[in-house]
């Protein structure tokens, strides 16, 4: 297919956008009027409980970059955003639908999950000792740490020492006069928080974002902590670079060894044994480094004789593997394989699933009797 493969980050106060450029092979990114950012016309929240608002703002992106690169088709869009939570990605997945992208065409992941695809794309010495990143933005000090580990046979990109100072809050005024002489007043809360994700373990390459960065200085103490044996990197561009280079991964099914495991993606892989045409086999319900929002799905089964499910919980970080019994033996038994079950797969996060049975009977010739179970699985 010849569509575009488009990366959009669409942050609180700013979007941005770029293509990946397949004869150059790589990630560029696309301007608006000449700005590389386009300003939202309110922050993200407040936009979805404004659909039209949400709609017209995602409709202008994509028409940007129809007329940037010539072409009205899509193959694959990968949308990130900063707070990834069910509402605010289905108003989001909804605004690009009325804008005519295809929802199988759709992606929408995290800032976490770019970061990973973008780190972990560039040249193996920018990452073979993990990497760090620091965003400072309208919601605070954001930093952590990602390793790239063998486990088994699969690579597992992991995310570790987590910070979040929300009491450092960008400010307009911060960001509009490029904040310089005001992040000398934060060095030592920047260096501190630096030095906490860094510890005894050097890394490859840091990573800063988010316009506190966005100035011409970084403050000395905080500069030489962060440069000592590692690689810096700063710009506005990482993550909807690393959207883009998910959305191409993607839609080439490349990497399939190797397994995104950050927040908001699922820590293990879903299995379920099934029996078809007389043969046990196992019937993969999800896997781990799947987004969360994208892992729910809906399934019938024939109930032959059984009246119980066994999930196959398999950690990717090499934990122990565990079974979950959902049982549903109060539902009518019925000889002669006329047991219809539906059983619903769904996530709120990347820590839960629920499991849903319900009795379907078996179309007119027996009745269902409404019954049904719910299981929370912790993950």
């Amino acid at each position: 297919m010849d569509g575009l493969i488009l990366g959009i980050d669409i942050c609180n106060e700013y979007s941005h956008l770029s293509f990946y450029d397949k004869s150059k092979n790589v990630p560029e990114s696309v301007p608006f009027a000449g700005e590389m950012a386009l300003a939202n016309p309110d922050v993200l929240d407040r936009m979805t409980e404004q659909p039209d608002r949400l709609a017209g703002h995602v409709a202008e992106i994509m028409q940007t970059a129809y007329r940037y690169c010539a072409c009205n088709e899509t193959e694959r869009v990968c949308v990130t955003i900063p707070h990834f939570e069910r509402h605010i990605v289905d108003a989001v997945r909804d605004a690009f639908i009325s804008a005519g992208v295809p929802d199988t065409s759709l992606m929408i992941i995290s800032h976490e999950e770019c970061l990973a695809y973008y780190a972990f794309g560039m040249h193996r010495d920018l990452w073979i000792n993990g990497v760090i990143l620091i965003d400072y933005s309208y919601d605070g000090i954001t930093g952590y740490r990602m390793d790239r580990v063998a486990i088994g046979s699969k690579q597992v990109i992991a995310e570790s020492d987590y910070m979040k100072d929300e009491n450092r809050v960008l400010t307009d005024e911060f960001a509009q006069s490029k904040g310089a002489a005001d992040l000398d007043m934060l060095s030592d809360i920047l260096t501190q928080d630096a030095d906490k994700l860094i510890g005894k373990k050097a890394a490859s390459s840091v990573y800063l974002t988010g316009r506190g960065f966005d100035t011409t200085r970084l403050p000395d103490a905080f500069l030489k902590c962060i440069c000592n044996r590692h690689r810096v990197f700063a710009g506005q561009n990482l993550y909807v670079k690393g959207a883009c280079i998910c959305a191409f991964t993607e839609a080439n099914a490349f990497q399939r060894d190797v397994i995104v495991a950050c927040r908001n993606r699922l820590p293990s892989t879903i299995d379920m044994d099934i029996i078809e045409r007389g043969k046990k086999k196992i019937f993969r319900i999800a896997s781990a480094g799947t987004n969360w929002y994208h892992a729910g799905r809906s399934v019938d089964f024939i109930a032959d004789d059984c009246s119980s499910i066994t999930l196959h919980i398999q950690p990717a970080g090499g934990q122990k593997p565990y079974d979950e019994i959902v049982d549903f033996s109060d539902f009518p038994y019925r000889a002669g394989k006329t047991t219809r079950i539906n059983v619903r797969f769904e996530f709120e996060g990347d820590d839960r699933c629920s499991v849903t049975v319900t009795d379907k009977g078996f179309g007119c010739f027996v009745q269902a009797s409404g019954k049904s179970v719910v299981r929370s699985i912790d993950l």
